[in-house]
């Protein structure tokens, strides 16, 4: 479990810092398929880092740990680890079947005549206020907002997790996270 353990996330941090250099560096064009492809490069450095890591008597050795050390407390470790990773990707895939634009635009598109919509019906059908209140409750509840009256002002938790994500947006170019005003268009 060591052994596996660490060669995964040996290769999960060769991924990243490929990502990384690959997004900031050489901006490809089509992102997708260009993560997937440095997501199977890990796999591949995931195998050869299976066959060339030592054995799990190694790491017990180095480590200092009894065999019932690691069958109480690293092994759970581990898989509790495991299972707070396999959560996140479900959270993931709930949070994108309950809010996910690209869904509902997809959905009330099926749902048409021939499969089809332009933009001006769609704009017409899409409950553009609706999802604006429910992102202002989402947030304002997640404690990034904090509302006083009709005004919702960035918390210091909000301004973390911006300061984040804007690092991620702007270092692998996915957009410019500039928005710009209607009344000044």
């Amino acid at each position: 479990m060591l052994r596996s353990s660490s060669a995964a996330l040996t290769s999960f941090l060769f991924f990243l810092a490929i990502h990384f250099a690959y997004f900031h560096f050489a901006i490809p064009n089509e992102k997708v398929k260009s993560l997937f492809l440095t997501a199977g490069l890990g796999c591949i450095v995931y195998i050869i880092f299976l066959k060339i890591f030592p054995n799990e008597e190694w790491f017990k050795r180095k480590l200092h740990l009894s065999f019932g050390v690691m069958n109480r407390l690293i092994y759970p470790a581990f898989g509790a680890l495991f299972y707070g990773f396999l959560l996140m990707g479900y959270l993931e895939f709930y949070f994108t079947a309950d809010r996910s634009i690209t869904f509902r635009m997809l959905m009330i598109a099926d749902k048409q005549p021939s499969n089809s919509i332009t933009q001006e019906k769609m704009s017409e059908i899409y409950d553009v206020p609706g999802i604006l209140e429910k992102r202002f409750e989402d947030l304002t509840y997640g404690g990034y907002f904090q509302r006083n009256e009709n005004n919702y002002q960035v918390t210091n938790k909000g301004k973390i997790v911006l300061k984040i994500y804007q690092f991620t947006i702007e270092n692998l170019h996915l957009g410019t996270g500039e928005f710009k005003d209607p009344k000044n268009r």
